[in-house]
């Protein structure tokens, strides 16, 4: 009986230990409770996915250096503060992709993989990324990044629009070759 009582003492100091070291931030905290409140329908999606007209709320959370861009359902997008990087789910996409980003002294290259990518679409070279100050604000913008790419099926432009403070507005990307384009956009 005394040796259970040490091995609760000791998992509980552990477990005391172990909790200071956890980050779990305010905003993160509410979207969880937010979906266990009785009367509620839970938080609000802030932000939308738009591909080919379709618009889907999802909602943004930060997960280290990346955000990730979910719905309700089963919908997953993941952007690593510059790239998309993969996504699950998207209407119109057929099917899920990731992208492999490597640089290298050519420019950057962008490898996709998944969904109805054909082995001609699979590699896309982009030149670096270029800051652009906007004339008047777009959408609540004042600036974005603007970055070139070139495949077998042409050129397209992927771009992170910012507002004043540097936070992201939109992202404008090609996520997979021959099909539409996806707009993130913050909801107004």
């Amino acid at each position: 009986m005394k040796m259970r009582l040490s091995a609760k003492r000791l998992i509980s100091i552990l477990v005391l230990l172990w909790l200071p070291g956890c980050s779990f931030h305010s905003s993160q905290y509410q979207l969880i409770k937010g979906f266990f409140t009785e009367g509620s329908d839970g938080p609000t999606a802030a932000w939308e996915v738009v591909v080919n007209g379709t618009s889907t709320s999802v909602f943004a959370v930060q997960r280290g250096n990346e955000i990730l861009f979910v719905d309700r359902s089963n919908l997953f997008i993941r952007f690593d503060g510059w790239q998309i990087v993969e996504a699950r789910n998207v209407t119109a996409l057929n099917g899920d992709v990731t992208i492999d980003v490597s640089e290298s002294e050519e420019g950057i290259s962008l490898t996709y993989r998944g969904g109805q990518v054909f082995a001609d679409q699979r590699r896309h070279r982009c030149g670096s990324w270029v800051a652009i100050e906007l004339a008047r604000p777009v959408e609540g913008a004042s600036s974005q990044w603007s970055q070139a790419c070139r495949s077998e099926l042409g050129g397209y432009e992927n771009k992170i629009w910012l507002d004043d403070t540097r936070l992201i507005r939109r992202l404008d990307f090609l996520v997979s070759p021959g099909m539409p384009g996806v707009t993130i956009r913050l909801r107004s």
